[in-house]
């Protein structure tokens, strides 16, 4: 106790000498305490700086008033902890600007009022942090700028019951987060098609694992038959798939697919669910979900189809296709892509090499809110623990990751880099849809991408499908032919394990997270139905 009041009588001898001149600065350093005593009013005078550097705590106990005076800046800088007790005012006059840094965490215990009068200016880092315990009111005087002492990005993610710890863990995302995003090179540009050339063989062909597709004369194509068909140098009659819906995982590309197979004139493949050859993203490469498989040539990839190209040599005008969802976004293959060779980031992709082999292919893709696609694929593929808290631990190492690499490299190298995706158990990589739509419309022109929804599709199934199969102009079919193809059960629904789902501040970091990418997309299709306002 004599202790704390000879802390008090050299503190108020501090404060005195500090407030003889109204221009003072009043700076405590690196690592120095500074503590109120119990009574001892802190009073800053107008014009004097008060200002708490790195690491130095500043605190004041149960009753002890703290007043900021008019026009006096009070700067806290980064990693200052700044704790005010119960009961205690933290007032803010007219005019004095409240600056909080990054990863600054300011919390006010129960009960204790923090009021900012008219004109205060708040400017807060986004990625900053003003906590309030439960029942402790944060005011703002009439005609304030700001509606409220908290950064509006985060107002929205926390309440009052998070503990410090988790708050501090989650600005230290948001931060991760913000600098994921400025490290995309990309966004709100104009996309500029590119030419791809016929053939494309490097001067010294290199010795690979897999064929180089690009410098191989494409098929030539049999103008009598609708579908992408060809007679091989044996004489045997194949078919490359007419359609391929490229994208996305737990989107709903399965019961797309499997509904447009139900068109009298369309035929599926000999793939996974008939519908999936895992090709051009997976099996040409000798690639899996994570791991290694046999590396499949182009000869295999066109036996997938031999079925539907026996039907199809019966009937010119039908068709077939390829559901690999993958093939939108998974790219990790494209060091070994000879023409590739020597480059920090693709130079050619998926697109290319589809477009040089098939350039007339029909491109479908359907899009979902990428949180609830997040939520689905985690709980779908099982390989963490199925609860909300395992998922919000596996999306935070994810953006760990993610920003360790983007913080070398563009956001579009660091999604194609092969080490990086293979060791998230939670997929947040897939949901930047618009980094990988341009990478398609850079190789396809525009109107030969049709994209949609899964909640629009899910909404009106029959509506949707009758504009595919305009789309792909096949026949036109009934009302009921269509209420038939629609009514059967949906195919592949992930079924959630006992406490599944989402937290909120999961959910609240994985709009951050992907907000700005669902503004581009917008920005490209031209249709705000894709910033998901409606979900």
């Amino acid at each position: 106790m004599a202790a704390i009041l000879i802390l008090g009588l050299v503190f108020t001898t501090l404060l005195q000498t500090s407030t003889t001149n109204q221009r003072q600065n009043f700076a405590v350093l690196k690592y120095m305490p500074l503590a109120v005593v119990q009574d001892t009013p802190l009073a800053v005078a107008h014009d004097t700086p008060l200002a708490v550097f790195h690491d130095t705590p500043l605190a004041s106990v149960q009753e002890t008033p703290l007043y900021v005076a008019l026009d006096t800046p009070l700067a806290v800088s980064q990693d200052t902890p700044r704790a005010v007790v119960q009961d205690t005012p933290l007032i803010f006059s007219n005019n004095t600007p409240i600056e909080i840094e990054m990863e600054t965490v300011l919390t006010v215990a129960k009960d204790t009022p923090v009021h900012a009068t008219n004109h205060t200016q708040h400017a807060v880092s986004t990625v900053a942090l003003l906590a309030n315990s439960r029942d402790t009111p944060l005011k703002v005087a009439k005609n304030e700028t700001n509606t409220s002492l908290q950064p509006d990005a985060l107002a929205r993610y926390f309440n009052s019951t998070t503990s410090t710890k988790t708050m501090v863990n989650n600005t230290r995302l948001l931060r991760f987060i913000e600098e994921i995003i400025e490290s995309d090179d990309s966004r709100g540009r104009p996309i500029t098609q590119l030419t791809v050339p016929q053939v494309t063989c490097p001067d010294q062909p290199q010795q690979t694992r897999i064929e180089d597709l690009l410098c191989m004369q494409p098929p030539k194509f049999q103008p009598v038959y609708k579908n992408p068909c060809f007679f091989a140098s044996n004489g045997l009659f194949h078919c490359l798939p007419y359609f391929q819906i490229i994208g996305m995982d737990k989107s709903g590309t399965t019961d797309l697919f499997d509904k447009i197979a139900r068109h009298p004139e369309v035929h599926g493949n000999n793939g996974t669910l008939q519908k999936e050859t895992m090709w051009w993203s997976w099996r040409r490469y000798g690639l899996w979900l994570r791991g290694k498989i046999e590396v499949q040539k182009f000869n295999r990839y066109v036996e997938y189809f031999d079925g539907a190209a026996a039907e199809i040599q019966r009937n010119p005008r039908h068709v077939t296709g390829d559901g690999t969802p993958m093939d939108m976004w998974d790219m990790r293959g494209w060091p070994e892509i000879p023409q590739n060779a020597g480059q920090e980031s693709p130079r050619f992709t998926t697109p290319h090499l589809i477009h040089h082999i098939n350039p007339g292919v029909r491109l479908l893709a359907i899009f979902r809110e990428p949180t609830r696609r997040l939520e689905s694929d985690y709980f779908f593929l099982k390989i963490g623990k199925q609860t909300r808290e395992s998922l919000h631990v596996e999306i935070a190492k994810a953006i760990v990751s993610l920003h360790e690499c983007t913080r070398k490299a563009t956001l579009r190298t660091c999604l194609y880099k092969k080490d990086l995706i293979e060791k998230l158990n939670a997929r947040i990589h897939l949901g930047f849809y618009s980094v990988y739509l341009r990478e398609w419309l850079q190789v396809f022109p525009r109107d030969q991408l049709l994209l949609f929804r899964t909640e629009d599709y899910s909404r009106s199934p029959q509506r949707h499908l009758q504009t595919v199969f305009s789309y792909l102009g096949l026949e036109h079919v009934t009302d009921d032919t269509l209420h038939a193809m629609t009514s059967s059960k949906r195919k592949h629904v992930t079924k959630k394990a006992k406490g599944a789902g989402i937290l909120d501040e999961t959910k609240a970091l994985l709009q951050a997270l992907y907000a700005p990418f669902n503004r581009d997309l917008a920005h490209i299709l031209q249709d705000d139905s894709y910033l998901w306002s409606d979900v």
